[in-house]
């Protein structure tokens, strides 16, 4: 199994989808074990982040690519979304995960880990969600996987 790593900027207040921004990691036909998450807030904002697996997933939004980490390995079959939806991912209310920046400061983060790696079935997603009604502006996500 290789490791793969995704660092992007995204600007989830700029597609809002009922307020509740979304940034999705949607696996292929390979389960992932997202080991590593990192959400820097870009601007002064205080987003409310949950976590958790959604209900349905996503579809359409800005694909962006994993990076193996050895460049020997295969292309990674998941891929992280945000941006326009066709169908945002869906909430199931039950989450792993909550942040509140309660600070608004730029530059504040938070950075949540996952020992022994949390699982993501083939054809499945896991979602960061703003709960609360504040445009987070923009954030630097960075990511580790295994696949």
């Amino acid at each position: 199994m290789g490791l793969y790593s995704l660092g992007v900027r995204i600007d989830p207040g700029a597609n809002l989808v009922g307020l509740r921004e979304a940034f999705e990691i949607r696996t292929g036909e390979r389960k992932a074990s997202l080991l590593e998450l990192t959400y820097i807030n870009g601007a002064a904002a205080t987003p409310g982040l949950t976590f958790g697996r959604s209900a349905i997933v996503g579809t359409g939004g800005t694909q962006f690519t994993f990076t193996p980490d050895d460049p020997t390995e295969p292309p990674a079959t998941t891929f992280a979304f945000a941006g326009t939806w066709s169908r945002v991912p869906t909430d199931t209310g039950i989450h792993m995960r909550r942040y509140l920046y309660a600070s608004g400061n730029q530059g504040g983060a938070v950075m949540w880990t996952w020992r022994g790696g949390l699982i993501i079935p083939p054809y499945s997603s896991v979602v960061i969600w703003n709960n609360i009604s504040t445009d987070p502006a923009v954030a630097d996500v960075s990511l580790v996987i295994e696949e």
